[in-house]
């Protein structure tokens, strides 16, 4: 256990491959990176099948002296400072990622993190001003996840290089303070493109901040775009905020037969000029949450159900239940419009 920096560092190394690990209570886990000086790119780094777990100041201890000399009893009391209990052990305290890549190629899979930061995957000005891209983040599992603002679960940033070509796929978020899977732009200006968000479980995000989602496109930059953004497939549920929250200048961003399921504000929400593409084949919304769409500037040739439409050739409400196509800049709910007869 280390209580700063990283676990396990790599950087500007090509094929590196970092398995099997337990690694609990460091402030960072795992990390490949580019190097700024020489200007050296990390490549084709790989991180799977590793246990990275923060733990409170007793959760490591089962019995007197066991595993560690500091504990006193078993896991009894909270470890905060200044409150009984029955362990002298501080508690670990996450102060970054608790897997981190910025690489030309690579991939972070199966995985367990609990109790710690976020996976991310990023590219930033100060690590040699380089891209990332040909990253795949597949089959991790995240519990009670404190990520802190600003950050997701699963995190794509940059704050300038371009970030491209990722895929998040098949991961289980099950608790965590901040969005499920979070992509971000800050600094002046930024690009995040090609990216495929699909086949993930997202169970109880933003038990904390307001300015989140379960997949949450968040401009901080003056100029920021996100470009060619696939969501697809996703079981989004329980969420403290809304299902999707767009910023930001979109280009062909799409959500497609994702289950949302509850959310405390809603499905989905949108700062201008951000906007869907396609929404299709999505939970069912409501005849107000398909003209919120509309507002959005939605594109054309979206097929969403309606819970409370009518089957009217502008879609309307008190009703009980139709398909809407978007159609010359409107939700048409009449049958001709979907057979094309």
């Amino acid at each position: 256990m280390r209580p700063n920096g990283d676990a396990i560092q790599v950087s500007g190394s090509t094929n590196v491959l970092i398995e099997e690990n337990s690694i609990e209570n460091t402030g960072e886990g795992v990390f490949c990176q580019h190097v700024r000086m020489p200007p050296t790119a990390s490549r084709g780094c790989v991180v799977r099948d590793n246990v990275i777990r923060s733990l409170g100041a007793n959760g490591r201890c089962v019995a007197p002296g066991v595993p560690d000399a500091c504990c006193t009893g078993d896991r009894t009391g909270d470890g905060r400072f200044g409150v009984p209990g029955s362990s002298l052990c501080a508690p670990g305290q996450p102060l970054g990622p608790a897997i981190g890549m910025l690489s030309d190629g690579g991939a972070i899979a199966d995985n367990v993190v609990n109790g710690h930061w976020f996976i991310g995957v990023g590219a930033l000005v100060a690590l040699a001003d380089m891209p990332t891209s040909g990253i795949t983040v597949s089959g991790n599992t995240l519990t009670s996840v404190d990520v802190g603002s600003g950050n997701g679960a699963i995190s794509i940033t940059t704050d300038g290089p371009a970030v491209r070509d990722v895929r998040v796929t098949e991961n289980h978020v099950v608790g965590t303070d901040d969005s499920g899977v979070l992509l971000r732009i800050d600094g002046a200006r930024g690009t995040i493109g090609d990216v495929t968000v699909a086949d993930n479980t997202i169970v109880s995000s933003c038990r904390v901040e307001q300015s989140c989602a379960s997949v949450f496109l968040d401009r901080i930059a003056s100029a920021a775009s996100f470009a060619n953004i696939a969501i697809d497939r996703n079981d989004l549920a329980g969420g403290g905020r809304y299902g999707f929250w767009l910023e930001g200048t979109t280009v062909n961003v799409a959500a497609r037969d994702n289950l949302v399921g509850p959310h405390a504000a809603g499905p989905f929400n949108f700062a201008a000029p951000a906007t869907f593409a396609e929404y299709t084949r999505n939970s069912p919304v409501t005849v107000r949450q398909l003209d919120l769409l509309g507002r959005s500037g939605i594109g054309d040739g979206s097929r969403q159900s309606c819970s409370d439409c009518r089957s009217t050739d502008r879609c309307s409400g008190r009703g009980k239940g139709a398909l809407a196509f978007r159609a010359a800049g409107i939700w048409k709910c009449r049958l001709r419009w979907l057979t094309g007869s």
